[in-house]
């Protein structure tokens, strides 16, 4: 059987290894092999979830929709120019537009 030693031998040297007679795994047992193999790459559970959960919902659940706006030049420099000058990123300064415009025009 193939372990994580000859696994990590075979990446970090980049070596040439005989891996025929080994048991190619597959379903739920490959899904065991490959999250523990990862969990000990990644120093535990903790660490895949991390690796693998993407960015934290701004919704009370699930997943935050996302949406893709074109601007100008110059209204991105603006916008730009201000995240850096409040230390905010872009987005959260989009997201207070949004929800100031949509509070203004009774929008909800």
């Amino acid at each position: 059987m193939t372990t994580h030693t000859d696994l990590n031998d075979f990446a970090e040297n980049l070596t040439a290894r005989d891996f025929a007679g080994t048991t190619a795994h597959t379903g739920e047992q490959a899904t065991t092999l490959g999250r523990a193999l990862l969990e000990n790459a990644l120093g535990g559970p903790e660490g895949v979830d991390k690796a693998l959960g993407g960015r934290p919902s701004l919704s009370t659940a699930g997943i935050s929709p996302s949406r893709t706006v074109r601007l100008p030049r110059d209204l991105d420099s603006a916008l730009i120019n201000l995240a850096r000058a409040e230390g905010r990123k872009p987005s959260a300064i989009v997201r207070d537009a949004v929800a100031d415009y949509l509070a203004q025009h009774h929008a909800s």
